[in-house]
């Protein structure tokens, strides 16, 4: 779920392991040498979400030890959620409609949330967030709430689920 935290908490919990970072927006947007918008602005995110399948499925295969931070839309893709869920240790930073619509702010880079869109930004995270809360729930292995933690603290729970992959 973008607003999250994931591309704030991944590297802090790669650092306190010790392990390699990827994020899997970062990949599509070098693979594909465009910007997230842009890339979306294509074909109303058809091309980006076959991006950000094949950024998962290479970083699925990376050498065990690296800390992935998926876009939030990874889980509409079922072979995605096989892959993640195969690999390693899947943890879903869950975070309230609310507290997300605050961190993201009127961030432009953020196709679903444009001004285009109908709705305020709340309710369009909180509709994002109902429609792929099952698919979210079936990759998961962990859930770890962020609404009230800082990204140090939340990237301690993370670091004290890292025993359970081994």
């Amino acid at each position: 779920m973008m607003g999250s935290g994931k591309s704030t908490v991944g590297p802090l919990v790669a650092q306190r392991l010790g392990l390699d970072f990827a994020d899997t927006d970062q990949m599509v947007e070098a693979a594909t040498a465009m910007r997230l918008p842009a890339l979306w602005a294509i074909d109303g995110g058809t091309t980006f979400r076959l991006a950000e399948a094949a950024a998962v499925a290479a970083v699925a295969f990376e050498p065990a030890g690296t800390v992935i931070a998926a876009g939030g839309g990874a889980v509409l893709d079922s072979a995605s959620i096989d892959l993640m869920r195969g690999s390693g240790i899947v943890v879903w930073l869950t975070v309230e409609p609310e507290v997300a619509a605050a961190r993201v702010g009127d961030d432009t880079d953020r196709p679903l949330l444009s001004d285009s869109l109908e709705g305020s930004v709340v309710g369009r995270l909180a509709a994002i967030l109902e429609e792929r809360r099952d698919r979210y729930e079936a990759a998961a292995h962990h859930r770890v709430a962020t609404d009230d933690n800082s990204a140090d603290e939340v990237a301690g729970s993370v670091e004290a689920l890292w025993p359970a992959a081994t």
